[in-house]
Formats: structure tokens, sequence, C-alpha cells
């Protein structure tokens, strides 16, 4: 059931999706919580590494000897990146343009042409360290290098995350951009409400709220669908493939969503991890990444289980596809409304998750949000980038 009996307050303004100031702020305080870098299978070997921006800051993880270490991905010497986004592999990490050199607590170990800097003190010039922490097949990263560690905030400690993302390969990765803000698209991945209209042909209708199971805390909700796998078609097939794959009996997807940019939807047959991050450009990045777990009762199944993990794959790019076409309308939406908005009971986990923006970040001083009846920006869904490993 809804924890909600009825309407619930839009907690946030039109201006916190819009105003630069709301951006700004966003990012700031994004820099304090902890979110999905990268996949454990990118950062195997000593000497992998992978580099993206967190909350509007570059930054690198390395597997240096077996552990993981992170770092703003930034050179003292003369501020350039250290190394280029995406995954890649180098003995050490060293700048990209004048080679200068960091060991793993990220002090400088090597200086070429060191003759031309005498005077330097350089045992005083060190990389910023951020927190890094693996979770199964997922790595995070805080840029507050003394934040708790990141299962603290979750209920069972990680257990669930590592249940399901624990000895799991990738089967498939993706990657988008969108000239959205990171909120919107938090808050329809969040809530069923709008199933009818955008999911006709995937998800069809609502389901009934006694088939609900909602949990909220102070740092993320869940959704779990409470209907037991009957005869039907999927139902059928749930079981046999549980059966063949070694799973035993399988339950219903559960979606969570940890605050505030990361959530996973799994079972015991596939589990996907969907992260949001904002850009210093003012785009919102996606990445979605779905992954089979490894034990198998025969290896002889092992290409069925990639099949069926790949039609499952393409079933879910075709649902946010659906999302996606929608995220600019709300965009354009929310730069001229003047209204302020409302919640249903099936939309509580977007009141909680506004709830936790609201009391972490705040919002936006009218004197700030002048800019937010901007003219709309062009934002057609762009084509899906798409990437594999494992």
């Amino acid at each position: 059931m809804f924890s909600a009996r009825g309407a619930l307050e839009h907690l946030l303004r039109p201006a916190d999706y819009t105003a630069a100031a709301a951006r700004a702020r966003d990012l700031a305080w994004l820099r304090g919580h902890w979110h999905l870098h990268a996949l454990a299978c990118d950062l195997q070997r000593d000497g992998d590494q992978v580099a993206d921006e967190v909350a509007g800051v570059p930054v690198v993880v390395r597997n240096d000897g077996g552990r993981l270490v992170g770092f703003v991905n930034v050179c003292p010497h003369r501020h350039s990146l250290l190394v280029g986004p995406g995954a890649t592999h180098a003995a050490t990490l060293r700048c990209m343009v004048h080679g200068w050199t960091f060991d793993d607590a990220g002090a400088l170990c090597r200086l070429p042409d060191g003759p031309s800097f005498v005077g330097l003190d350089g045992s005083a010039v060190r990389l910023r360290r951020v927190a890094v922490e693996r979770c199964g097949a997922l790595v995070f990263v805080n840029l507050n290098v003394d934040a708790p560690p990141f299962v603290d905030g979750v209920p069972d400690g990680g257990a669930e995350l590592r249940a399901r993302f624990g000895a799991h390969r990738p089967v498939d990765r993706w990657t988008t951009s969108h000239a959205v803000d990171w909120k919107v698209i938090v808050e329809n991945a969040v809530e069923s409400y709008h199933v009818p209209l955008v999911h006709p042909a995937t998800f069809r209708a609502f389901r009934p709220p006694e088939l609900h199971d909602h949990r909220l805390w102070p740092g993320g909700t869940r959704y779990a669908d409470r209907k037991p796998w009957g005869r039907e078609p999927m139902g059928l097939a749930a079981r046999l493939l549980g059966a063949l794959f070694g799973a035993g009996a399988v339950s219903r997807f559960v979606h969570t969503h940890y605050f505030p940019t990361t959530m996973t939807y799994a079972n015991e047959l596939v589990s996907t991890a969907f992260a949001v991050m904002p850009r210093a450009d003012g785009t919102s990045r996606v990445t979605v990444a779905s992954f089979l777990p490894d034990a198998l009762s025969s290896s002889l199944l092992r290409p069925l289980q990639w099949a069926f993990g790949r039609v499952f794959s393409q079933l879910g790019r075709r649902i946010v596809a659906e999302d996606m076409r929608l995220w600019p309308h709300v965009q354009r939406g929310l730069q001229s409304s003047e209204h302020a908005g409302v919640l249903g009971a099936r939309e509580e986990r977007v009141h909680a998750f506004q709830h936790f923006v609201v009391q972490g970040r705040g919002h936006v001083d009218d004197d700030d949000a002048v800019d937010a009846v901007a003219p709309p920006v062009a934002c057609p869904a762009p084509p899906l980038r798409l990437g594999r490993r494992g």
C-alpha cells in the first residue's frame, strides 16, 4: 500500500528546476553525497582507471595494486585534466600534458625537468582525494573524503545491493545526455502515475494500491511489487528461467532509489543500475548498466542466460526511451509555470525525494529565480550511445 492517503504538497518550486542559481546550488550540494561512478569490471587490473564528472567536478578512480583510490582529476601544475574521460589503463597517474606523475596517495612523485622548478616544495604538491567505495559490481564516489560510508545510509547495510550486484557481470550499458534538470529525470523514474499514458504497451495500466510495497527512509525509497508470479506468460517464463539458472523462486522487480542520484531495479535474474548526474555545462547524464548473476547450474546455459539478459535490457531501453520523449516537455513547462504543483499518493516517492532536496539544499531565493522563464532549450531525444564490456 501507499504510505500517503491522499494529495501531497509539491515541495519544489518551478524555479528549483530552471534557475541558474538552483543548478549551481545543486552541484555544490551533491558534492557531499555518494554517486555511482564506475563499474567494478572497468577497474579490475592494477592501473585501470575511470574518469568522469561528479557534480561538475572531474574525478578519476584508479586500481592501485588492488586498492581503489580516487582524486579530483586536475593537475596542480597548469590545471589540465590529468587523464581523459572514460575507462583507460596506465601504469601511473600521469598528467597528459607535461607528465607530472602522482603516487597512490596523490603526492607528486616525478617532475620532468626538475631543475626548471628549483625552489618548489614538491612535498606540498598533492592531488585532492575523494572517497571511493565498492559495493558488488558498482563503484561509488563522494567528493567529501570524510563522508560516512555509503552503506551506512542504507537500511540493510548494503545487503540488497551486494545480493543483486555481487557476483554479477555486465550484459549491457549505455549513456545519454539531456538538456533537462536532473531532478526531472529522477522524479519521472520513481512514480507510476504516468504509466498508462507513457507506457501503454509495456506497463499498460496502474497497479492496484494494495500491490505496491512502498518503503520510505531518510536516505531513499523503495517500490516492490506484492503480486507473486502467476500462470501468465511472464510468470511461467520467470519460473522456468529461475529453475534453469539456479535462482529458485524469482521475485518481481524491486525498484530502489538511493538518494540522491542512484537507482536500481532488480530480481534474481537480472539487475540494472540507473544513475543521473548533472554536469557543469547544464545538461544531465543518464547511465544505465544491466547485469546477470554469474552462478549457473551449468555453463551450457550461459548463452541462454546472455540472450535473456539482452532481451530484457532491450525492453529496458524501450521503456526509458518512452520516458525520454517526455522530459523536454516537462522541462519546458517548468520554465513558464506559475503553479505550485501537487502530488498524489502514487507520487509519494517523489514527495520523499523533494523533501530530501529541500532539507539539504533548500530553495533558490526569489531574486535568483529571474531566469526561470528563460526560452526553452531545444532537446530532441538523442540516440543511445552504446557500450558493452564483460
